[in-house]
């Protein structure tokens, strides 16, 4: 595990709000991926406005970061009409580049935003070399290959590509293949290819015999359970070295709807990771260490994949509910009094500082403060008070409340609570 590796790969990590790609740029993220309501593969809450691109571009580029904003949906004739103002906005804006996943998505690209690199999405399911070259034929710059390939043909494909080479790392998979499922749709009417998924693989599922409806049989696989099409979440943590050793140019985080505390654990972890590889400095000790603190944040039981398989474990069937050892208490957030700037990292403050709540606080709950260098600090919340001064006992969720520390903060440090 001595080896040094010259190359180091782009750490690529999922920012499904404002502030969670903030977080993961402070806690390691080279580079953050976001996208636009209505046209990525993730609905809802896990997309950014216009304005909210608009910061997140501004506030990368002070810090020397990069921003790619996902179009990836597979677009229907309702999108078509409305990507080419949104691909002229962002060519004004000019983030680092575009993921898709449709041809026709591309084109468009090419005509309303030609100057911004084109990233293909892993729906597009690409598992050889040849489409590699196809790709960058049509204009596109990197390729987010399929999970489902092994490491030998991933290492053939890293064989002098003829574009930038990017794969998932850590976090949920599909059951079906490269995410193009089709059960949502039947089941529910949501598509998981518009990003409107339901996640029908997490349901547990009955037998039922034609001729008796009223008895429902309880599918039973090797002693587990129901939950058949379950799988487990990726994590390539102890193959990271394996991988950047082949010249990956980006390792990839999945993750836009997960919590603050997943956006930083996680994205800490590869950080130092991958630095500890590249100085070829990675024994035993660090790998314990850097898993139990993925232990720490929301999951499904882990797996290595398809990359490097056990196919045993790549679905799990007792359960599809996840696990964890943390919980996220808070994140730091500005003072009424603190300057317009608060948002520095460069800046920071003890004593008294404000956080926004996202979990029950009682006092004598310990907290633990974690710091972009991976070392994390405790303490017991001793005193809680609202910002019009009035003392609590018990904060909820969503409040903003005052509490004393001892050690040095900074704006959006992510705050754990030992559950």
């Amino acid at each position: 595990m001595k080896e040094r590796i010259t190359q180091k790969p782009e750490l690529l990590a999922p920012g499904g709000s404002l502030t969670s790609a903030i977080i993961a740029i402070i806690y390691g993220a080279d580079a953050v991926y976001t996208g636009i309501p209505e046209l990525s593969l993730r609905d809802g809450k896990a997309n950014l406005g216009d304005e909210e691109i608009a910061h997140l571009v501004y506030y990368a580029r002070k810090k020397k970061k990069r921003v790619y904003v996902a179009l990836n949906v597979f677009a229907r004739n309702k999108h078509i009409k409305i990507i080419p103002s949104w691909l002229e906005y962002l060519s004004d804006l000019k983030p680092d580049g575009i993921i898709v996943s449709d041809p026709g998505v591309i084109r468009l690209c090419k005509r309303y935003a030609p100057d911004l690199p084109v990233h293909l999405s892993t729906q597009a399911n690409t598992t050889n070399k040849e489409s590699l070259f196809f790709w960058k034929e049509v204009g596109v710059s990197r390729v987010n290959l399929a999970r489902e390939l092994s490491y030998d043909e991933l290492r053939e494909i890293c064989e002098d590509p003829p574009v930038e080479v990017e794969i998932f790392v850590h976090g949920a998979m599909c059951v079906s293949y490269s995410g193009r499922c089709l059960l949502s749709a039947l089941f529910t009417n949501r598509s998981a290819n518009l990003g409107k998924c339901a996640h029908p693989c997490r349901w547990s599922y009955l037998l039922v015999e034609p001729g008796r409806p009223d008895e429902p049989l309880t599918l039973i696989q090797e002693g587990s359970e129901s939950y058949i099409l379950n799988s487990r979440d990726l994590c390539l943590l102890e193959k990271v070295g394996d991988i950047i050793r082949l010249g990956v140019h980006a390792l990839k985080i999945e993750g836009r709807r997960k919590s603050f505390l997943y956006a930083a654990t996680v994205t800490n972890v590869y950080r130092r990771a991958i630095d500890a590889w590249t100085c070829g400095s990675v024994d035993e000790r660090q790998l314990k260490s850097w898993r139990k603190e993925l232990e720490m944040v929301s999951h499904r039981p882990y797996t290595t994949g398809f990359l490097f398989p056990d196919y045993g474990s790549l679905t799990e069937e007792k359960s599809s509910s996840y696990s964890r050892i943390r919980a996220l208490a808070g994140i730091v957030i500005p003072r009424p009094e603190d300057r317009p700037d608060f948002d520095d990292i460069g800046l920071s403050s003890r004593g008294e500082i404000c956080i926004q709540v996202r979990h029950t606080l009682d006092i004598g709950n310990e907290l633990e403060f974690l710091f972009p260098d991976g070392s994390v600090h405790g303490e017991k919340l001793k005193a809680m008070e609202t910002l019009q001064g009035s003392l609590l006992k018990r904060a909820h969720p969503g409040m903003i409340v005052r509490i004393p520390v001892e050690c040095t903060t900074f704006p959006y440090q992510v705050i754990r609570l030992k559950t």
